[in-house]
């Protein structure tokens, strides 16, 4: 992946939200600026799978995300949730380690 820093981590971003489940990668050095940089797609059309309503609701309420979670037991597994709307998004970051090529 372009852009790449030395601090920075590839994190997988799981999401399940009003009925879908999508996954998807980025570089962050740490699981909240993961989340943050994953939640800056949500601006494109069809991002995620999502329908511009469900990503304006996951939007009003994505700017006020300030914890995830290390999942007890697990190692560089973080999981947070956002209300939005009527439905609540659940999200599952993982700390993944790139196999160099």
């Amino acid at each position: 992946m372009q852009g790449k820093r030395n601090n920075d981590h590839l994190f997988t971003v799981i999401m399940e939200f009003s009925g879908t489940t999508s996954a998807s990668q980025v570089m962050a050095a740490n699981p909240i600026q993961a989340l943050r940089k994953w939640g800056r797609k949500l601006y494109k059309k069809d991002a995620y799978g999502l329908t511009e309503d469900q990503a304006s609701n996951l939007l009003k309420e994505f700017d006020e995300l300030e914890e995830v979670v290390l999942q007890k037991g697990l190692v560089n597994v973080w999981c947070t949730a956002i209300k939005a709307e009527r439905d609540l998004a659940l999200f599952h970051l993982i700390q993944t380690i790139r196999k160099q090529s």
